[in-house]
């Protein structure tokens, strides 16, 4: 599994949006928003994750992490937590 973190500039006008690019930087992002049209472009930060198998994929649910992490606590933890 890989997992990409990346700043998507995107610019808006009248129901239709276009994509300007993707950036590895915030900074970059927030350079090319601000240049042209800065009051039609946005800065989006977007996570992009590539699955190398299905049980890779099927680890990964927002189900499968959140009893991974709670396996992780104590059941004081859990009770602090108002978890059961």
């Amino acid at each position: 599994m890989k997992t990409i973190e990346y700043w998507q500039v995107e610019e808006s006008y009248d129901r239709d949006s276009k994509e300007i690019g993707n950036f590895s930087s915030e900074a970059v992002a927030e350079e090319v928003a601000t240049k042209n049209n800065k009051m039609y472009r946005r800065v989006h930060k977007r996570t992009f994750t590539i699955f190398d198998s299905v049980e890779d994929f099927d680890n990964n649910t927002r189900e499968k992490i959140r009893q991974r992490a709670l396996a992780k606590l104590s059941v004081e933890e859990k009770i602090a937590l108002g978890v059961k």
